[in-house]
């Protein structure tokens, strides 16, 4: 096993030494200008982390009033973030090919060395050597800041070479916070002191087709998540529908991914009622989130749908696990703004980071902490919620 682990990180520790070499013959052969008032900002996490920044975006706009702020983000994001009206210019980056295709590497290497930043700043707390600070380093930007950061994404090499690449790190605590405490506190290390933290208000900027218009009052059910292992049960889920159309006349409606079609049929399946909206993989993001800011409530694992349905002023209950418990969710009594309200199993191993110690639990099956949530304690906090 040792030597099965030692090869593996040779292998890791060799490709990561040819993205950046790759990065750096791209960066030399770009022609690059400054230009002083172009603010780059990078932001590649995913839709999640992505809504509860926004408020912080929204911030920095209102700071840098006189800037071209150019923002770098999550392809997924894009469309998100161009809605929001506060950035001048949004570029789109696919991480997967990113991080896989030299060719697309290259390209995107260059496009970034090329915006003629000035000053660039990653506010990302958990920083990934190879996205997000690879990205820093190319800008060539006079100033580049970002967050000191943890290991939660990164080893400590990655941490070490990253860390050179920035003129300035802003310091952050070490014990957990939640993430929009997180950003208020990188935002108070920019300087920006009358920083709060508060859920973003999301502006409407799609009209949704008459195909995607419901006339009756409905709720969402959301029962993906980004492992099968922090998706609570989608029998569960349809107890949850069922009892919420008996209790008030509510349609079901359900969403997700394309990726996500068949755990929609197993909660439909599994449901007493057949006039089901289902949405799963037909929606573009912002149309998700006009569907969200329509509905009665929303149900949800812990994802970006719970996220989205604060910013919309939609209540919401997030099926929460241990794995980052206290991180991007529960919100704090600190935030301002409708917050989602999370159901929990407590066990002595929530902080795990979704590194689960429960050897028999199949890569099939929901995390025990998902699986112990009660469709009961659902029901109870939604009545609450509803009042």
């Amino acid at each position: 096993m040792k030597l099965l682990f030692w090869a593996r990180w040779l292998l890791r520790s060799v490709r990561d030494a040819i993205w950046l070499t790759v990065d750096w013959a791209a960066f030399s052969i770009s022609d690059r200008h400054k230009d002083g008032r172009v603010l780059l900002l990078v932001r590649v996490d995913a839709i999640g982390d992505f809504v509860l920044w926004i408020n912080s975006a929204k911030t920095i706009r209102n700071h840098f009033v006189d800037r071209q702020i150019i923002l770098v983000c999550n392809k997924v994001c894009a469309d998100l973030a161009i809605a929001t009206n506060l950035f001048d210019k949004v570029h789109g980056v696919d991480l997967k090919c990113f991080s896989w295709n030299l060719r697309y590497r290259w390209q995107v290497i260059r496009q970034v060395a090329q915006l003629g930043a000035s000053v660039a700043i990653q506010p990302t707390f958990s920083r990934v050597l190879l996205t997000g600070d690879a990205l820093i380093r190319v800008s060539s930007a006079t100033e580049r800041i970002g967050s000191v950061g943890d290991l939660a994404n990164r080893c400590h090499w990655h941490k070490r070479v990253g860390d050179c690449w920035y003129t300035t790190l802003v310091p952050a605590i070490t014990h957990p916070m939640m993430e929009l405490e997180r950003n208020t506190e990188f935002l108070r290390g920019l300087g920006i002191d009358q920083a709060k933290p508060a859920v973003a208000q999301m502006p409407i900027n799609e009209n949704l087709s008459s195909a995607k218009l419901i006339s009756n009052s409905y709720f969402v059910i959301f029962p993906g998540a980004s492992t099968v292992g922090r998706m609570w049960p989608a029998k569960a889920f349809a107890e949850v529908a069922d009892t919420v159309h008996d209790l008030y006349g509510w349609q079901p409606v359900i969403c997700g991914s394309k990726a996500e079609r068949a755990i929609a049929a197993n909660v439909i399946k599994y449901s007493h009622h057949s006039k089901w909206g289902n949405f799963t993989g037909t929606t573009t993001l912002p149309e998700f989130v006009e569907i969200l800011r329509r509905a009665q409530f929303v149900v949800a694992n812990e994802t970006s749908a719970v996220h989205i349905a604060a910013s919309v002023a939609t209540p919401s209950i997030c099926i929460l696990g241990g794995g980052h418990f206290g991180r991007f969710m529960p919100y704090t009594d600190a935030v301002s703004g409708i917050k989602p309200v999370a159901v929990h199993h407590r066990m002595d191993c929530f902080g795990c980071n979704w590194r689960c110690c429960y050897a028999n639990n199949g890569r099939s099956l929901p995390y025990p902490c998902i699986e112990a949530v009660q469709v009961e304690d659902v029901i109870d906090k939604l009545k609450k919620a509803v009042k």
